[in-house]
């Protein structure tokens, strides 16, 4: 398996006693129980290329033309095979009662 990080994350995690915070080797940092639950996933995963945690910053215009900046929780890209070269992603972890109060927006 090659999980080796491959990038340097754009933010620093900052370890506090407010939230679950901490590191899974040879993946990175996480800022919460469900961050880090799927990075051990992922360790596990022989279809993962490897993994990088909050790996880009996104800057967009909201809607009252204000400019803001996102930070995603990492970026997957996954191994090809002989038929197929899948994309990578970007991806946030959520609650699903998070996601869908958000989305209720």
């Amino acid at each position: 398996m090659n999980h080796l990080q491959r990038y340097t994350p754009v933010r620093d995690i900052v370890y506090n006693s407010r939230s679950v915070t901490g590191m899974v080797p040879l993946l990175g940092e996480y800022e919460s129980t469900l961050e880090r639950d799927l990075m051990e996933i992922l360790r596990f995963d022989p279809n993962v290329e490897y993994f990088t945690a909050q790996p880009v910053t996104i800057g967009y215009c909201d809607q009252f033309g204000k400019m803001r900046t996102y930070t995603p929780d990492g970026l997957i890209p996954f191994k090809p095979t002989a038929s197929l070269t899948p994309q990578p992603v970007l991806y946030e972890v959520k609650y699903r009662a998070d996601f869908r109060q958000e989305s209720d927006r």
